[in-house]
């Protein structure tokens, strides 16, 4: 859960994010894209533009983190799917 400081207050225009430690934010990265791959792979049935780019960014982020199964998964889940 994000401390209180990242969230936006009504009387403040920024975001605090310089306020989360690289390992907090990574944290939340890693919280995110687990999350957002388990919903992807669950739409996967359903072959739309929205589930195919969100495949393309999820394995983006699995390759930069250098887990090569999760974006491998993630780009050929649609490879042979006609829009």
């Amino acid at each position: 859960m994000p401390s209180k400081d990242f969230l936006i207050d009504d009387n403040e225009t920024e975001l605090g994010i310089s306020a989360l430690s690289t390992s907090e934010f990574r944290s939340y990265a890693q919280e995110w894209a687990i999350a957002a791959t388990r919903q992807v792979l669950m739409q996967a049935i359903e072959p739309k533009l929205e589930n195919v780019q969100a495949c393309q960014v999820l394995s983006l982020y699995w390759f930069s983190k250098d887990v090569q199964d999760h974006a491998h998964i993630l780009t050929r889940k649609f490879h042979f799917t006609k829009l």
